[in-house]
């Protein structure tokens, strides 16, 4: 089941824009949790720059560059803190919707406004 939603989710964003996937199979879980890791967003350079001017416009500062580096996962992580989301570090759909950052193609991308 778990194969069928992700083949759907992946082939519904094949047409550009933010692809969800499951994470990595490396990463280290608990045996008996039966939550899954949250999807996590590849996101375009044009994304991440909208996620960036977006966490500019929330008082936490950064450079605007379109990499997701360690300073923008800090800042997403401060920015998840400070509204109670889940701390990933990781654009996340939970963070984008809350920061109102969305994206509409493979080249076009709107940042609503924040809370």
């Amino acid at each position: 089941m778990r194969r069928l939603i992700l083949a759907a989710l992946m082939a519904i964003a094949a047409g550009g824009g933010v692809v969800w996937a499951q994470a990595p199979a490396n990463e280290q879980r608990h045996p008996h949790s039966l939550a899954s890791p949250p999807a996590r967003a590849a996101l375009t350079e044009a994304a991440i720059k909208a996620l960036q001017a977006a966490l500019n416009k929330q008082g936490i500062v950064l450079k605007v560059d379109g990499v997701l580096n360690n300073e923008t996962r800090a800042a997403i992580r401060k920015y998840q803190s400070q509204h109670r989301l889940a701390l990933t570090g990781e654009p996340d759909r939970a963070t984008l919707d809350k920061l109102g950052v969305r994206q509409t193609s493979s080249t076009q991308t709107e940042t609503g406004e924040g809370p």
